[in-house]
């Protein structure tokens, strides 16, 4: 909490000040821990190493990246790719009456309307799949980032 009040602290500064502060062009310098124990042999750690002990520094491993925000778009794409799969399993159902709801009426689905809707179901996955291998060649192509 308190790195990153001082990261937004210094990026107002340096705004202030003219400066750009290019945070996406760098990678953030690499954090210190130091480690000591006091008179009382209690363990401390800090981000400064005390100035009255010898303190040792902490080897300190990077987490891994956070995860990317949830793309609001995308989480939409998944709900539809979803969707036509769940309607394609009740369309392929055999012996099993399926019903449309136009207004207040219900009446049995056609045939030729439940074909119309396997294709359409049909297209809908195929679009899904395509999607999803470019995504992962994409990502491939990246490096896996």
């Amino acid at each position: 909490m308190r790195l990153s009040a001082v990261l937004v602290s210094v990026a107002l500064v340096c705004s202030a000040a003219g400066v750009p502060a290019q945070e996406e062009d760098r990678a953030p310098a690499p954090l210190k821990i130091y480690k000591w124990t006091d008179a009382d042999g209690i363990v401390h750690y800090a981000a400064q190493p005390p100035e009255a002990a010898t303190a040792e520094e902490v080897k300190v491993r990077p987490g891994p990246p956070p995860a990317p925000p949830e793309d609001a778009e995308a989480v939409q794409r998944q709900q539809l790719c979803d969707m036509a799969r769940k309607n394609l399993e009740l369309l392929e159902m055999k012996g099993r009456s399926l019903v449309i709801q136009e207004g207040d009426t219900v009446r049995p689905i056609t045939e030729r309307e439940r074909n119309e809707q396997l294709e359409a179901a049909k297209l809908t996955i195929s679009d899904c799949e395509k999607a999803a291998a470019e995504a992962a060649d994409e990502i491939e192509e990246n490096g896996g980032q």
